[in-house]
């Protein structure tokens, strides 16, 4: 249970009247500082950190919150560390009688959690291939659980009727601030999917939608339309595969060509980039349906194509023969268990610091000392109470991150291409031939010698 009351930040902290922080006034030293009542719930247990469960600040004063706590209650910075801070926006759509129950049980039906496991991979092997072109593609639990696709599944999950193109802001803001520059490409993509995905987060089945307001790649993901009905729609889409498609049903020697025949026709048509790659990666999928086994076909085509990947991981994950459960060494599996994780206001923040705190508190240099990280170079992010990410922190030297204005910085420039002339003189010493190096080792041997 949850108790519901208003306190100033000198109240939450227990801080005495007398002991109050005098603002830096040049002309009176009594001035006080203007106080902000805060709407605050606190658990109905003994718990030794005396710290409300929730605060909820008004939409205009959350950045006064962090600010004064970071200023004035520095010890306890950040905040959202130890409390939930719950925007003014999300406020609006939960309800808020917390004092009720908090928990709730979350089941997701198996078509919608295959769809996303594959979405999510597909997503993660997009952000490797963009991040690391050449190197192999590696999509393991944790970079799968960076994605705008797991963050927006959780967020859907806990919190049906927020707007979820607002935690796509935020999950873009977060891995911007900490310097995770990542392609914003996809994210309309990923968003408008899911937020029309039927999860279906209680034992039932979800329900029918009628089929006139959704597009076909909607309905095919619902699983309202079937495989091959899907099928019929990309051929009328793109007339000139139709023969190819009929190859690609054919014995499995022959689907690899087929496939070709498809991408050469895709190509030299005029047609939509998004419209192409799903085009091919759909009957790509069909050469080993669910199995993500082709993606290195694909990934020739991504400079073109550039959400390709994201694509065939969606349509693996459509398909009947996708094993979620077991794709990627049990990936899948695990993703599921942190989505449909029970979630309470009552428990503290397992994360770091929240996102709004996070862009308050970067208008500064990032410091480890600061954040408390629970790992040494990533910080544990909530995007929403509940919603959290690792993002990436800390840079290749284990020092803090910089903050964006001296990253842009003449100084920061110059430093990055001395450090690249160094790296550069440190190869040409490496490569210096071995009998050379014996020899004016040896002389040198020599000289000490006499």
């Amino acid at each position: 249970m949850l108790s519901k009351n208003f306190q100033t930040l000198d109240e939450i902290f227990s801080v005495d009247q007398s002991k109050k922080q005098k603002t830096a006034d040049l002309f009176t030293d009594n001035a006080e500082r203007q106080t902000e009542n805060y709407t605050c719930y606190r658990a109905d247990v003994d718990d030794p950190l005396e710290l409300p469960n929730v605060i909820i600040p008004s939409e205009s004063n959350a950045e006064t919150l962090f600010a004064d706590v970071s200023t004035f209650h520095s010890n306890y910075s950040p905040l959202s560390a130890y409390t939930h801070i719950i925007n003014y926006e999300l406020s609006k759509t939960l309800n808020l009688d917390i004092c009720k129950k908090t928990k709730q049980n979350i089941c997701i039906n198996k078509k919608s959690a295959s769809v996303l496991i594959g979405m999510t991979i597909g997503e993660a092997l997009t952000i490797a291939h963009t991040q690391n072109k050449g190197a192999a593609l590696q999509t393991g639990y944790a970079s799968c659980k960076k994605t705008l696709s797991y963050t927006l599944t959780r967020a859907k999950i806990l919190y049906p009727n927020y707007d979820l193109s607002k935690v796509t802001h935020h999950w873009s803001r977060t891995n911007e601030i900490t310097g995770n520059f990542i392609s914003s490409d996809l994210n309309k993509t990923i968003t408008s999917i899911i937020q029309d995905l039927e999860i279906g987060t209680t034992k039932n089945k979800p329900s029918k939608k009628t089929k006139q307001n959704e597009s076909p790649l909607q309905l095919y993901i619902n699983g309202l339309i079937t495989n091959l009905e899907f099928s019929k729609h990309l051929i009328n889409t793109h007339p000139s595969i139709h023969t190819h498609v009929q190859d690609l049903a054919g014995a499995f020697d022959g689907r690899i060509k087929a496939l070709e025949g498809i991408i050469n026709s895709i190509l030299s048509e005029n047609t939509d980039k998004e419209s192409g790659a799903q085009c091919i990666a759909f009957f790509c999928n069909t050469i080993l349906p669910g199995s993500l086994s082709h993606s290195g076909i694909l990934v020739a085509l991504s400079s073109r194509y550039p959400s390709i990947l994201f694509w065939y991981g969606l349509f693996s994950g459509a398909s009947y023969e996708f094993k979620w459960q077991t794709i990627n060494n049990g990936t899948g599996q695990k993703l599921i268990r942190d989505l449909i994780k029970p979630f309470s206001f009552e428990c503290r923040p397992d994360s770091d610091i929240s996102y709004e705190e996070l862009e308050v508190l970067s208008r500064l240099t990032l410091k480890a000392t600061i954040i408390k990280p629970t790992h040494r170079r990533s910080i544990l992010v909530s995007i929403l109470p509940g919603v959290d990410i690792y993002v990436d922190l800390t840079t290749e030297d284990g020092g803090s991150r910089e903050s964006k204005e001296y990253r842009d910085s003449e100084h920061y420039i110059k430093n990055e291409k001395i450090k690249a002339l160094l790296s550069g003189a440190l190869e040409l010493l490496e490569e210096t031939p071995p009998s050379k190096s014996s020899r004016y080792n040896s002389a040198y041997k020599k000289r000490n010698a006499q």
